[in-house]
This record gives C-alpha cells, sequence and structure tokens, in this order.
C-alpha cells in the first residue's frame, strides 16, 4: 500500500506512540504547530486528509479555526477533541460543519488510522482528486 500524506495541526504536536501507530499504518505525517505554520504546509504540499486536534476553545479562537478549515475545505479533516471541549456550542458547531469525523482524544492509533482511512477514501471521491 502507498503512503498516504496526513497534516497533524495542533499546538502541543503529537504523541509519540500514536505518531508511531500512524506510521506503522503507511502514514506519513507532517506537523503543523500553529494555523499558519499549517497554512505554510498546506501552500507546499497536498493533503487530503487532515488531524486536527482542538486546543482550549473560546470564541476567538473558534473564529480562527473556522476561518482556517473554511479556507481549506478541500481537505477532509478529522477533529481531535477531548469530551469537556465538547461542552462548547462554539466547538460542536465546528466540529459538526467543517469535520468529516472526529475522535475524543486520547485515542487509540488504530481508531484513528482507521477514521483517517474512511477519509482518505472519501478524499478520493472527490472529482478533482486523481
Amino acid at each position: 500500500m502507498p503512503t498516504r500524506k496526513v497534516l497533524f495541526v495542533g499546538p502541543k504536536g503529537l504523541d509519540p506512540t500514536l505518531c508511531h501507530q500512524l506510521s506503522a499504518a503507511d502514514w506519513d505525517i507532517h506537523i503543523a504547530l500553529s494555523l499558519s505554520a499549517a497554512k505554510r504546509l498546506i501552500g507546499e504540499q497536498r493533503f487530503l486528509v487532515g488531524f486536527f486536534v482542538f486546543p482550549e476553545i473560546d470564541a476567538e479562537t473558534c473564529a480562527a479555526i473556522d476561518d482556517f478549515l473554511q479556507a481549506h475545505s478541500d481537505i477532509e479533516w478529522v477533529g481531535g477533541v477531548h469530551t469537556a471541549a465538547l461542552q462548547s456550542e462554539d466547538c460542536r458547531d465546528l466540529v459538526f460543519e467543517r469535520m468529516f469525523d472526529h475522535v475524543t482524544l486520547p485515542v487509540d492509533g488504530q481508531r484513528l488510522a482507521a477514521t483517517l482511512g474512511h477519509a482518505y477514501g472519501r478524499a478520493n471521491l472527490r472529482p478533482s482528486v486523481s
């Protein structure tokens, strides 16, 4: 199976164990610690799938994330969300409106690999993808 690229966006990086599990499942992981770093990577490479880990959500952060995800809606995004964050209406709306799917954190590597695989399959159904 060819290696698939995934863009990980999150302020704390990717857990080394999770990184190893995804790499073992043939994912080529590119890490961005900020929205600006993610924008730069997206400008340099083509990503079909992204994994976005939500930080603590406030209205300003939520608006910035929403703008980013809307601008990059050609990527199938999977959200990594702490259960407590889902208490926020802003966070729930963001996950519902902008994500292909979401997982609660902490997440099992096999479960995440399967979810990313489904997102990758969906991305390949887009007419513009060849």
